[in-house]
């Protein structure tokens, strides 16, 4: 099913311009409010279809497809392939040598490397000229001027 409205998938502002060697991109984006049918699960080939559908929750459904989708939307753009033929593998685990490491895109050394997380509403994605790792997660609650959370305990003296 083609997309239709994903949600955009936001350069952060602090990210090289393409071309600079060597480089770390990263790209943020809100999923807040999207759905299944936003996305062109398509590109996800069999095994994505597989992990997507194993979701039992619409929520879990929508992060993996906008992550996954995504990810592969951007690695299609910056190797000038078509997204359905991005594959990845695993590569080999630093402590026991079985393929069970990060993963890497298949085939040949594209010199890409790439991260993906996902948390709360938020989808994070990094491409590198090196091995690279993100994290992104809900942001913390609100806190009043004495550092405290809305409904904490107030301080005592």
């Amino acid at each position: 099913m083609p997309a239709t409205a994903a949600p955009p998938l936001t350069p952060l502002p602090f990210a090289p311009s393409p071309g600079t060697a060597p480089f770390v991109r990263l790209w943020l984006t809100d999923i807040s409010g999207a759905a299944e049918d936003d996305f062109d699960a398509d590109v996800l080939g069999p095994d994505g279809h597989s992990r997507c559908a194993a979701f039992v929750r619409p929520v879990d459904r929508v992060r993996y497809l906008a992550a996954h989708t995504g990810l592969r939307e951007l690695l299609g753009a910056e190797l000038d392939l078509n997204t359905a033929v991005v594959r990845f593998t695993c590569l080999p685990c630093p402590c026991c040598g079985k393929p069970h490491g990060r993963p890497a895109l298949a085939g040949p050394d594209t010199g890409i490397h790439f991260s993906l997380s996902h948390g709360g509403d938020l989808v994070l994605i990094a491409l590198a000229t090196s091995p690279v790792g993100v994290d992104v997660g809900p942001p913390p609650p609100p806190r009043n001027r004495h550092g405290d959370s809305p409904g904490s305990a107030p301080r005592a003296g």
